[in-house]
């Protein structure tokens, strides 16, 4: 984990694909042992976890979102039985600990694995974001960029626009995480990273190097934000929250 936040944060841009062939090799989990046992066998990806939140921090830290979008488009395979998949698909806190599973290990909490993974991470990341403030909001942003990227993997423009058509206040579920719980409050990642609607646009700056490295379909180009804001804030079971971006 170390040596891949290092060269996230410090490497230069021809190091994308070493730097994605590495972490390939971390989430390509292999056969399930056992139908049975479907808590240890979501648990395989806790490793490629870890790693995608130390990477996703580093890159987030230094505006690298080519290279962690690189990661998250790489196509794994969670069992020799299934189709390769985008990793955003797969890799995410409760593909690795379900809603309910996550509640009995962290004493009620449906966000604890979050929380672990906050802990966790702080001291090995202290070198590239040593305030603790700043720290807190780029984890923030990290788990709602990861939550709104599934999403976006999932649904196309036009299925976007059909639900926004049939239901206005439509919501999509995804995995959040403990940003959830500043909802509404000024460390509201959620309203710190929203597009105000009237011209001209003042567009966050993490918002605009996200869409110039191409997530959301932008092909890179910062006017194309429409599917970013066509997600809406995403629940899984846990917290209800209106749309930020419609």
């Amino acid at each position: 984990m170390n040596l891949l936040v290092c060269s996230a944060y410090h490497g230069t841009p021809n190091l994308a694909s070493l730097l994605a062939e590495n972490f390939k090799r971390a989430a390509d989990w292999g056969d399930i042992q056992s139908c049975a046992l479907p808590f240890w066998n979501d648990l395989r990806r806790y490793p490629a976890l870890f790693l995608l939140y130390g990477v996703g921090l580093a890159t987030a830290k230094n505006g690298r979102y080519d290279l962690l979008r690189r990661v998250l488009y790489d196509h794994v395979r969670d069992n020799n039985f299934d189709h390769d998949q985008p990793l955003v698909r797969r890799l995410h806190n409760r593909g690795v600990m379900n809603r309910q599973n996550q509640a009995w290990c962290f004493a009620g909490d449906f966000a604890g694995l979050s929380d672990h993974l906050f802990d966790a991470l702080r001291n090995p990341l202290r070198e590239y974001l040593p305030d603790d403030r700043s720290y807190a909001q780029t984890f923030d942003w990290l788990e709602d960029l990861l939550c709104l990227t599934r999403c976006a993997v999932e649904y196309s423009r036009s299925d976007l626009q059909r639900m926004q058509a049939e239901d206005p206040s439509f919501i999509l579920k995804g995995p959040v995480g403990r940003f959830m719980r500043n909802l509404g409050t000024p460390e509201d990642i959620t309203l710190l990273t929203a597009l105000p609607e009237g011209q001209p646009l003042r567009m966050p700056p993490n918002v605009a190097a996200v869409l110039r490295a191409d997530f959301f379909g932008s092909a890179g180009q910062v006017q194309m934000f429409d599917k970013y804001r066509a997600s809406p804030v995403s629940v899984n079971g846990w917290i209800t929250a209106p749309s930020r971006r419609k």
